[in-house]
């Protein structure tokens, strides 16, 4: 978020969050975080700010403390402690925890590789829009044709008792 035009332009950051909050509750949190990160430089304050949001059940807090635990942002790296905040946002039908939390799976960070869950998350995301959670399916797929032998634009074969 850009901070510096507004503060450039005189405009009350204090006065604009008050009105967001009443128009929009939820952008309104994600601005008074990120604008209060952007003029401190510290990302303790954006911590202070999330974690009781991610507990009272805000999902894109709940995101954004798993990603800043997932990339040790402000905090000790701790995939586990991710892999949590992401289920949280995950299972309220989040999408970018959606993908953050498939991609654990898939690759074992803060879990066994489980690539049947990684697959969920990654299609419950992709159906939403996400795109790297389409991209992460396609190249999930290409690898399983290529393990069965079969060139990219082949669809596997069902065999009779599947039919």
């Amino acid at each position: 978020m850009e901070v510096h035009g507004f503060l450039s332009r005189g405009m009350n950051v204090k006065r604009w969050i008050a009105a967001l909050r009443r128009a929009k509750p939820a952008a309104a949190i994600r601005a008074e975080v990120e604008l209060s990160t952007d003029l401190s430089g510290d990302e303790a304050i954006a911590l202070r700010l999330w974690r009781p949001l991610a507990v009272q059940g805000n999902a894109y807090a709940q995101y954004n403390l798993g990603l800043r635990y997932a990339i040790g942002q402000g905090v000790l790296q701790n995939p586990a402690e991710a892999l949590k905040w992401y289920r949280l946002a995950a299972d309220q039908g989040y999408a970018d925890a959606q993908y953050s939390l498939g991609i654990m799976y898939l690759l074992g960070k803060g879990t066994p590789r489980d690539k049947g869950e990684a697959g969920k998350w990654l299609h419950s995301a992709a159906k939403k829009g996400n795109a790297d959670a389409q991209r992460s399916l396609a190249m999930m797929s290409r690898d399983a044709k290529s393990a069965l032998g079969l060139p990219d634009n082949e669809k596997p074969r069902r065999s009779g008792r599947d039919r």
